[in-house]
């Protein structure tokens, strides 16, 4: 599962284009250098990474966005902050 930075957009497979970067020139013709770039397919944006579900509340978050808690379930910030409360000793 992958989350897009710029619209927040979750998906299972991101979209991909192909775009000529700079080919060259010979004297027979054109030889395109064609590359491949996987984007979110709402917005188009190249800016997405993995995701995960929040074990508490079930919101999804970027995986850097995810903390590893004390019972090795990761949960987002908030829950994470209420979980470290709940079980201080």
């Amino acid at each position: 599962m992958y989350k897009c930075v710029a619209c927040g957009a979750v998906f299972n497979d991101p979209d991909s284009f192909d775009e000529d970067t700079g080919g060259y020139e010979t004297g027979v013709g054109y030889y395109a250098y064609i590359e491949h770039f996987s984007c979110c397919p709402e917005c188009g944006s190249e800016e997405f990474d993995k995701a995960s579900y929040c074990h508490d509340c079930g919101s999804v978050c970027l995986e850097d966005e995810l903390y590893l808690c004390n019972d090795k379930k990761t949960r987002c910030k908030f829950c994470a902050t209420i979980y470290e409360v709940k079980n201080i000793k």
